[in-house]
């Protein structure tokens, strides 16, 4: 997955479904399971780490393709346009569904798990920032927990990210001019920055 920038799009494309695939089984599988001793949980700390990296990556796609660009228009006429039934954000988005709920704080003591959560969250609202408020209002709070644990309690590192999270959202606010959004509500709590964070 790694390498999906070289891949053309129908190569890709395939790439998404499978991944979307793998990513329902593992929902349908482990999305309300007890974790009941520590190997288990070490177990899906590997998982979920896997599971962003992968995510991580899918969405490189967005914006680095170094594919064939005359794949793209291999067996379409002029003019046609290519039949995409599944895009990088469609399986990123759902992978942040199913990843939402099944991060806690004690999982989030793991360094790396740590950093590549927040790493994911900082390149989702950076590339997708229109698409947060869509989330679910269960997930879309949590995310903004989230948010708020990092810049509370975590490393100065995962702060940052934090804030840079944060700065695309309150752009995509000043964008849409809607007040009374759940987007604008929920940037609008960061505003006390000097109060949220202890070491500024």
């Amino acid at each position: 997955h790694k390498q999906i920038c070289y891949l053309g799009e129908s190569k890709a494309m395939n790439l998404y479904e499978a991944c979307l695939t793998l990513l329902q089984v593992y929902s349908k599988n482990n999305l309300g399971r007890q974790r009941i001793d520590v190997t288990a949980e070490e177990d899906q700390y590997q998982d979920l780490l896997l599971i962003m990296e992968l995510l991580t990556n899918l969405l490189s796609k967005e914006f680095i393709d170094f594919s064939d660009t005359d794949e793209v228009f291999r067996g379409h006429e002029p003019g046609q346009a290519t039949n995409r039934s599944i895009s990088a954000a469609d399986v990123v988005l759902y992978g942040v569904n199913l990843i939402l709920p099944l991060m806690s704080q004690d999982l989030l003591k793991f360094p790396s798990l740590c950093n590549q959560y927040y790493k994911l969250i900082t390149f989702i609202c950076e590339i997708f920032p229109e698409k947060i408020p869509q989330l679910p209002e269960d997930l879309f709070k949590s995310l903004m927990y989230s948010l708020e644990l990092g810049m509370t309690s975590m490393s100065s590192d995962v702060c940052q990210l934090c804030l840079e999270a944060l700065t695309p959202l309150a752009e995509q606010c000043a964008k849409t001019q809607e007040s009374e959004s759940s987007l604008f509500l929920a940037t609008r709590h960061f505003l006390k920055v000097r109060d949220i964070i202890p070491y500024i």
